[in-house]
């Protein structure tokens, strides 16, 4: 999803061009969305470097102590592949703009059919834009590539799980690997992993922590940590509630961060008795691997447990409607108890497989 920001002096104006957006972006199913109003520069400012914004609007003259000039060139060193699109009466400007690499200049008062071509422009450059956007197959739906975590194949569709939310589209790894920057590994034959997201929590030496993270290409690694370290960042992970956090250790340091997570995996060959008793998941080969092994297990027989309960009620419900009507017999009767009880069992073997 591609976040727009607005910044400019009079509210009617930031209203009316923030509702212009909303209708273009429902006209033409983009998957945008003006997340920042303001009419106060420093605010403005202040969003957008703290916060993921992909397009902004900049009125010139504010009113204020910062014109929109001086705004785009702070945002531009803090930000250099933001889009900046400016909205003023003051054509003399223009030239003076575009030293901000600006994509687009709009005189007021702003046109639907004027803001629309400008949109329209606007996203067939990010769809030419490889290098940071992932344009989604048969939409108008573009991901930013650091927003990614991973990738999912799920039959014919592929899973986006970005940090904002769930995403999917009908295409396959053969079609997108290509275009997928080297931070992305196929660690599966069912998932693609951004290891930008991947953190190391360790309480060994910060150097041999770090040579590890060089070696596998890990960005974000942190070592010399304690129990409460370890807490502390998963506590962050977990502010955002949406957030489902699985953690694996197998030290006595690692059980608070095992009990706090809403699931704690433990290696159960070499891992400390405290962590094995903590955890929710055991693997006993100590092998990370079986970690997503163990993830498909559990999607399974949660799949598997809801067709029992389904094909239980059913059964159960076909008798007693058919005992109401004087048509079910004793067999019938005993084939809705202990005949569902054994179909749920033959069913649930499955999961051996």
């Amino acid at each position: 999803m591609l976040n727009f920001a607005l910044c400019d002096d009079n509210e009617s104006i930031l209203a009316r061009l923030s509702k212009m957006l909303e209708s273009l972006f429902i006209k033409y199913n983009f998957d945008c969305k003006v997340t920042f109003t303001s009419v106060d520069p420093n605010s403005f400012l202040a969003y957008v470097i703290n916060n993921p914004v992909d397009v902004i609007f900049l009125d010139i003259d504010l009113k204020s102590n910062i014109n929109g000039l001086s705004l785009a060139e702070t945002i531009r060193k803090y930000n250099k592949n933001i889009y900046i699109i400016f909205t003023t009466a003051h054509l003399e400007y223009g030239l003076m703009a575009y030293r901000y690499k600006t994509f687009d200049y709009l005189p007021k008062p702003v046109s639907v059919e004027r803001l629309e071509v400008t949109i329209s422009r606007l996203l067939e450059d990010i769809a030419d834009t490889p290098c940071k956007y992932l344009k989604l197959a048969n939409s108008n739906t573009f991901l930013i590539y650091d927003s990614i975590y991973f990738i999912k194949k799920d039959g014919m569709k592929l899973i986006f799980q970005t940090h904002e939310k769930i995403y999917s589209s009908y295409d396959s790894f053969a079609n997108i690997l290509p275009s997928l920057p080297t931070n992305f590994v196929r660690c599966h034959k069912s998932y693609i992993v951004n290891i930008n997201n991947i953190q190391i929590l360790s309480g060994d030496k910060q150097t041999i922590v770090s040579n590890l993270a060089e070696k596998i290409g890990v960005t974000h690694a942190f070592g010399d940590l304690l129990p409460e370290g370890k807490v502390a960042h998963l506590e962050q992970l977990k502010a955002n509630f949406e957030n489902r956090v699985a953690f694996v250790g197998d030290g006595i340091n690692d059980t608070p961060v095992l009990a706090l997570s809403d699931v704690g995996i433990a290696m159960g060959g070499l891992g400390c008795d405290a962590a094995i008793e903590t955890a929710d998941v055991v693997i006993q080969t100590d092998q990370p691997s079986k970690v997503a092994e163990a993830i498909k297990i559990g999607k399974q027989t949660h799949r598997i447990v809801w067709q029992n309960i389904s094909m239980a009620f059913g059964v159960k419900l076909l008798v007693l409607l058919l005992g109401a009507g004087g048509m079910a017999t004793m067999w019938e009767a005993i084939f809705a108890d202990v005949g569902v009880a054994l179909l749920a069992i033959f069913n649930a073997m499955r999961i051996q497989k």
